[in-house]
């Protein structure tokens, strides 16, 4: 963080947090694009209907 805050200033630590925690579900959304298993009837609006997966489906991954 000390690297974030000499160029983009002090954190906001209400909104965000000093070490590798996710406080808005983007570490969630990487870890499904990388491992996310088969979601069959998936679509956008209705639109683009099919079978959505992560790169690697039958990965397992860790997270903290």
């Amino acid at each position: 963080y000390r690297g974030y805050e000499a160029t983009s200033g002090a954190m906001n630590e209400t909104t965000e947090f000093r070490s590798a925690r996710d406080s808005d579900g983007h570490g969630t959304h990487t870890a499904s694009t990388a491992a996310g298993r088969y979601v069959y009837k998936a679509s956008m609006l209705g639109y683009a209907e099919g079978i959505a997966k992560g790169m690697a489906p039958k990965a397992r991954i860790a997270v903290y």
